[in-house]
């Protein structure tokens, strides 16, 4: 037993320098040491069936990580009681895995029963009951629930004030859930500030050839590509980009989260072949991974789509649209971010498909999911409004056109900025009214 647990510290110290494909098969051989010292019901078993599973989460090996979290349950459940710590420990893993898988429900359901019972053990101001606000924050992103990720972030730093200060690892972990937060919020420069707070740390603790590390630097990447700022957001992605195919893999799905954003920046560019390159790639990846239900990939093929809109290919994007709301109904519901998107897209090929009322209807419709997700102000709002403008301009409605290209201007010289191609198209379709 000694032998297996200096096994398993070893694979817990690669697997904190990002070096997972040289833990895993640790773990396997400390598993298998236990195997043949327990029975199968012990509970000494749990420990290192938990960190595989973990691991195989974070390696995106989710086939594997299932059944090691269902025998830590089997074993907890006839071992211990059900508001014992070690069942919230694992319900959150649990959680955590249902969220990559794109299970929003029972992640959901799993976040809250370990919120439930970690306050029963330890109370609201604690670490372990910070972490799993901060999952169940993550989850509320995924949903477009952004104030309702604001909250569970706000109070899990406060927990991580009075608990262990503002320094080290989990100050880092939440960070970074902040930075990306506002990024969908559309307030890049505290984006900026918390991504790069994060990274110092991750630099710091892991060093610069950890997965974290790497999804750190993706994600201030696509901050800069929501400012239009092309040539930073490619020097990220490419470190990002390198580090993830030396530590994960070729077939890893944060690998395809940072094809998409290739695929945005080539997009912008105008080199659509590169970016339908970067997005089949990327689609690729996430369907071996994870499926074609996934709203990941859902949300990849709803870039492809408005790609094939861009490129003139109207049967091939309408096609496209239609997989997608299958998927995106079916997975993460129709009051999401990514949903005002697809209906919005919808909306402008009815309109080139000279369906105006159609258009109109679509549009709006995006225009209200956007509102209640990210308020009235935010960039996601203006594109309604700049649509909308631009309708009702076909449509000879000039007072409601220059009621709402104003109002795009107005929201795009605050977020993008004045220098975004966003803002200038509303100008130009405001000056084209006079």
């Amino acid at each position: 037993r000694g032998y297996a647990a200096v096994v398993a510290n070893l694979a817990g110290l690669f697997v904190s320098t990002g070096m997972y494909h040289r833990a895993k098969p640790l773990y396997i051989e400390a598993m298998e040491i236990d195997e043949a010292l327990y029975e199968p019901g012990h509970p000494n078993r749990v420990s290192v069936l938990h960190n595989l599973g973990s691991l195989c989460v974070e390696m995106g090996e989710f086939d594997e990580a299932q059944p090691l979290f269902g025998e830590c349950d089997r074993i907890l459940t006839e071992s211990c009681p059900k508001d014992d710590p070690a069942v919230a420990v694992l319900d959150h893993s649990l959680a955590t895995l249902y969220l990559k898988m794109g299970q929003y429900k029972k992640a959901q359901e799993l976040f809250e029963k370990a919120l439930q019972i970690k306050d029963a053990a330890f109370g609201k101001m604690d670490m372990s009951y910070a972490n799993t606000l901060a999952g169940l924050g993550a989850l509320r992103m995924e949903l477009g629930q952004l104030h309702d990720a604001e909250a569970c972030y706000k109070k899990a730093m406060r927990i991580l004030a009075f608990t262990v200060g503002e320094s080290g690892d989990s100050h880092a972990a939440f960070m970074y859930h902040i930075g990306v937060l506002r990024e969908r919020q559309a307030q890049y420069q505290e984006a900026i500030a918390g991504l790069t707070v994060a990274l110092d740390s991750h630099a710091r603790v892991h060093g610069k050839r950890h997965p974290l590390y790497a999804s750190t630097v993706h994600s201030l990447a696509t901050v800069y590509v929501s400012t239009g700022d092309y040539e930073e957001a490619t020097r990220f992605l490419t470190e990002a980009q390198n580090i993830q195919l030396k530590t994960l893999g070729e077939q890893h799905v944060a690998l395809a989260k940072t094809l998409v954003s290739m695929a945005a920046v080539a997009q912008g560019r105008a080199d659509y072949n590169t970016a339908e390159g970067h997005l089949r790639q990327a689609m690729g990846i996430q369907e071996r991974a994870l499926g074609s239900a996934h709203p990941a990939y859902g949300s990849t093929l709803l870039d492809l789509a408005l790609l094939m809109e861009l490129r003139g290919r109207l049967d091939e994007c309408e096609r496209l649209l239609g997989t997608v709301d299958e998927i995106l109904k079916s997975s993460s519901g129709e009051h999401t971010p990514e949903y005002a998107t697809l209906i919005h897209a919808q909306a402008s090929m009815a309109q080139r498909r000279g369906r105006l009322e159609d258009a109109d209807f679509g549009f709006l419709r995006a225009q209200k999911i956007r509102r209640k997700c990210f308020g009235d102000e935010h960039p996601a709002v203006g594109r309604s409004m700049l649509a909308l403008g631009q309708l009702y301009q076909v449509m000879a409605d000039f007072p409601k056109a220059e009621q709402k290209l104003t109002k795009a201007e107005e929201i795009f010289a605050h977020a993008p900025g004045v220098k975004h191609t966003l803002f200038a198209t509303a100008a130009s379709a405001l000056g084209s009214l006079y």
